[in-house]
């Protein structure tokens, strides 16, 4: 999937990410970066839930800045160890591997993944410890499992990345057998797990972030406020920082609440459309003019046609496509509540494409009914590659609505 660029620094440290995220509007403050064994203490007598880890303390999906007031600093090894966090000051030792959040931005980063090593580890909530046999693991998981094909700190955004034995880096023997261990260990994508062995023993118990198959902006229900970088601030009118001083290096980005929403019918679709905005042809248009939902009725397919290698056109038309490989592709019971045989879906950004000259983030919905075609797309205006979401609530108001008339 190499359009989908990944935008991380290698070698980048922990002081790095927090300049990041302070760039994109996040608070920070001084503190000990001494490495401590204070994640002991805090996970005394806990249990690794199934791909979510600590439940109510450290989740899998949660935003990096909560790292650091929980657990304190973590050491930092740098390339090819780029944004992993090593706490290992205690009788067992965890390791954090963060990555971009795809769904919202990749310049915000979460907790992709926890490893759990050591004899005195927590179990897992389902009582597999360190040290317990590989027939142990089969009983409580199962046998079906699958094999992680690509090295763990980039899972569906890049083709398979193993380390080259050939290619000199930095610890790069360490590296190339952590990664040999969890391509020949038990993963249950189904669980958000993965164990490794030695001697056949359990020597690491993962819990794994798994993105769900159905996109942000299909879902039923909308995504909870995530009260980092960029919030929905009722009455403000177009994308402005907390403190106008600021000038886009401080404070949190203020985005203004998606518009309502009311049905209409077009191009052979039932689709809610903003209301208030101004209509042409099949194209809704924001008060400032650089804001959309389009709604297009694509040529025919013929008979034989596969509508797959038509969305393939298309996204192959997108550069640089934002959505994980994951999601692109619509799950079976959402094509059916939207009445459509199958569809596809993805997002990208635009430079300079919306209000004021920022740039425009774009949603799009491909679907396909017999030798049918349609085009949804929704365009709000985002900041460099900060969340959008009042662009992901409008998106799925949008896309959600979607039937096919009668």
């Amino acid at each position: 999937m190499g359009r989908l660029q990944r935008r991380i620094v290698s070698g980048a440290s922990f002081a790095g990410v927090l300049l990041l995220l302070l760039v994109s509007g996040v608070r920070t403050w001084a503190e000990d970066r001494t490495p401590s064994d204070k994640y002991v203490k805090v996970f005394a007598g806990k249990t690794l839930t199934d791909g979510r880890g600590f439940v109510g303390q450290l989740e899998i999906g949660a935003p990096l800045p909560v790292v650091r007031p929980l657990l304190g600093w973590g050491h930092e090894k740098g390339y090819p160890w780029s944004f992993w966090y090593f706490y290992e000051k205690g009788p067992w030792t965890l390791t954090i591997i963060a990555r971009p959040d795809y769904e919202r931005c990749n310049f915000l980063y979460h907790v992709e993944a926890l490893v759990l090593e050591g004899a005195q580890a927590p179990p897992t909530k389902r009582g597999i410890r360190i040290g317990d046999s590989l027939a142990k693991v089969k009983k409580v998981y199962g046998r079906d499992t699958s094999e992680l094909t690509q090295q763990i700190d980039s899972r569906g955004v890049t083709k398979t990345t193993w380390l080259n034995p050939n290619t000199p880096r930095p610890d790069k023997g360490k590296r190339r057998a952590f990664d040999q261990s969890v391509r020949s260990g038990r993963y249950y994508p189904q669980h958000g797990m993965l164990f490794t062995f030695a001697d056949g023993k359990v020597n690491r118990i993962i819990a794994l972030f798994e993105y769900d198959e159905t996109a942000l902006w299909l879902r039923d229900k909308p995504d909870p406020p995530q009260a980092w970088i960029a919030v929905v601030k009722p009455g403000v009118k177009k994308p402005t920082w907390e403190h106008p001083e600021a000038k886009g290096h401080k404070g949190l980005l203020h985005l203004p609440p998606p518009p309502a929403v009311e049905p209409a019918q077009v191009a052979g679709l039932r689709v809610a459309v903003p209301k208030g905005w101004a209509r042409t042809g099949t194209t809704w248009t924001s008060p400032h003019g650089a804001e959309r939902v389009r709604v297009e009725a694509l040529p025919l397919g013929a008979v034989d046609d596969d509508p797959e290698d038509a969305f393939d056109e298309l996204e192959d038309d997108v550069e640089h496509v934002l959505t994980v490989r994951a999601q692109r592709a619509v799950p079976r019971a959402v094509c059916e509540r939207l009445g459509v045989d199958t569809a596809r879906t993805f997002h990208y950004q635009q430079a300079k494409a919306g209000i004021d000259g920022w740039p425009a983030r774009t949603w799009e919905l491909l679907l396909a009914k017999g030798r049918k075609r349609w085009r949804v797309s929704v365009t709000r205006t985002t900041w460099q590659r900060n969340p959008s979401p009042d662009g992901i609530e409008l998106s799925r108001r949008v896309f959600t609505s979607v039937r096919v008339a009668p």
